[in-house]
This record gives structure tokens, sequence and C-alpha cells, in this order.
């Protein structure tokens, strides 16, 4: 059918998305473009809809089948529920941070953009700074520029991410050469990270992604 999404870049996508289950189509489409593949959100979404892959739920369970990983619907609601009752515990200012990258849009002559929140786990003090791009040098920035140095004399002494590369690595013996470690290292940072696919342990931060996107970008967009 014309404008229909060849097979091989079908099967890109599948593969994609395999690595990364919680992306929707549009955040799907975006990573895609900036390594050159040219399939818009619509294509993607009548690809996962084609293979029933519409929701980030049914995501998981699909990478989990092909994976020839074997779970119940019982065990993933225990997990689900085990995760709600560990509450984040931070007894000061600076004890524990939670950061995160959020895609925001695409704006013409720019580019996407992105941000990155960190959130302070004891005082819900918080603090959003929007980039082109979401490389470590960004997340170095993050942590060098816009927590060590505006809170001091105050101390940071942990901060909590998800396994994105911007701030972590995959490869457990390069964790300690990837540079949001190192610079962590230097400030005398403990840098921690969520396990893979479990956004839900960084919920602070996560729930902080929502706050400038409802209060803030979703109303300056329908204004321009």
């Amino acid at each position: 059918m014309p404008g229909r999404v060849p097979k091989e870049l079908e099967e890109q996508m599948l593969t994609f998305i395999k690595e990364d289950p919680p992306y929707g189509p549009e955040r799907t489409g975006a990573e895609r473009t900036s390594v050159g593949s040219s399939v818009g959100h619509t294509g993607i979404y009548n690809i996962l809809e084609k293979k029933g892959l519409t929701t980030a739920k049914v995501h998981l369970e699909w990478v989990g089948r092909v994976s020839g990983e074997i779970t119940t619907q019982d065990e993933r609601t225990r997990d689900k529920e085990k995760a709600k009752k560990n509450h984040v515990e931070a007894n000061y200012a600076g004890q524990l941070i939670g950061q995160g990258t959020f895609y925001i849009g695409c704006l013409k002559g720019i580019g996407r953009i992105d941000h990155h929140v960190a959130g302070d786990c004891f005082s819900s003090f918080g603090a959003a700074n929007v980039y082109d791009n979401k490389t470590t040098k960004v997340s170095t920035d993050v942590v060098e520029n816009h927590l060590a140095k505006k809170v001091a004399p105050g101390k940071i002494e942990s901060i909590l991410t998800d396994c994105g590369t911007e701030s972590t690595t995959w490869h457990e013996k390069a964790i300690p050469t990837h540079e949001v470690e190192k610079t962590c290292n230097r400030l005398g940072i403990k840098d921690t990270t969520t396990k893979g696919k479990h956004p839900w342990t960084n919920g602070y931060g996560e729930r902080l992604n929502k706050t400038p996107l409802d209060e803030f970008y979703a109303v300056a967009f329908r204004k321009k």
C-alpha cells in the first residue's frame, strides 16, 4: 500500500521498541529521528497497532515473552503492589536528589528539546533545565552547574537516575569511566540508578516531570 512502512524499517522499529518498551509512538519517532530514521509517529503507531502493542504494559509483556521470560499476571501485579509500598525516604535536604530526563517536543528551527529535572526528596524543591539534546555532557552539566554549585554550601549526598545512557551504561565494567559517574565521584556524590524498565522506582522525579509539563509546556504550546 502507498505510504506503508517498509518491512525492513518495521523490523527496526520493533527491535527498538523491544529495547525501550515504555516509549510511545512520539517518543520512539523522536529517538529514531536522531539516528536518521524517517518513520513518523503515525507510522510507528500503525506498526504497534498491527502487532497489538498499543500500551506500555503490553509492550513490557511482549518483551518478556520474546526474551524468554515467563511471568504470570499475579507476579506482575504483586511486583507493582510491592513497588507502591516502597517509599523514598529522605531525612534532610540534599540526602537524595531524584533526577530524570523528559522529552518535551520538537521546535521549528531548533529540533527536539528535552528537560532535565531534579527534585530534592526531602524539601520538594525542584528545578528543570531545558536542552536541545540529552547527551552525557548535558547530564554532567546538570549535576555540576545546576545542582552542586547552586545548593552550595549545602551538600548533595546521593542522586537517583534512571538507566538512560546519558546517566549511566549497561556495561558494568565501564560504569566507573562514565562521565556522570566520574563527575559524581569528584564532587563526593553517590550515584545510584533504578532497576531497568522500573521507572516507578524514581517516582519522585517522574512525578516532577508532570508538573512543568501541565503547568508550563502544555500551556505555552497552546499559545504558540
